[in-house]
């Protein structure tokens, strides 16, 4: 029979691996296309891009022209909430050229997340009733965390 602190041991083993799973989709995604392009809101936008500068393999730039995008390039996307309709038409303007889109997101139902190939979401649990300070600031400590995770798995790909 196992003891509390085993199963307690045996569950922080079983989350992890469940983390580096999910985790590992996206990163996989970021390691070997074309071009990375990225789409982010205030207020996740900064960490996302310092995350993304972290990789020289990796040349992101945010959606801008369109025009560029093919089937070999990946749109890396973190999103609280819903995201605004010009961001949602960049992604579907992504999905009709045959590009990837893969992203994190708090909303995993969210209408961008259903045009994606993997997401990772970050479900703040109990929000409701939680002060919207609160739940950013957790949101973004729990994205640090995630992308501090990915960058460790890219990390190792490239050496």
């Amino acid at each position: 029979m196992v003891n509390d602190e085993e199963q307690r041991k045996l569950l922080s083993k079983t989350l992890d691996s469940v983390i580096r799973r999910e985790v590992s989709c996206v990163a996989d995604h970021l390691k070997n296309p074309k071009q990375v392009y990225y789409l982010a809101e205030t207020p996740v936008k900064e960490k996302v891009e310092y995350f993304l500068r972290q990789y020289n393999p990796i040349n992101a730039m945010e959606v801008e022209d369109l025009s560029l995008v093919d089937k070999h390039d990946v749109l890396f996307f973190v999103i609280q909430g819903e995201p605004t309709v010009a961001n949602l038409e960049k992604a579907k303007e992504f999905e009709a050229k045959l590009a990837k889109l893969t992203g994190i997101t708090d909303e995993i139902e969210s209408s961008i997340s259903s045009l994606s190939k993997d997401v990772l979401g970050i479900h703040v649990p109990n929000s409701e009733g939680v002060e919207e300070t609160t739940y950013n600031k957790v949101f973004l400590e729990a994205l640090e965390t995630v992308l501090g995770v990915m960058q460790e798995k890219i990390d190792r790909s490239y050496s």
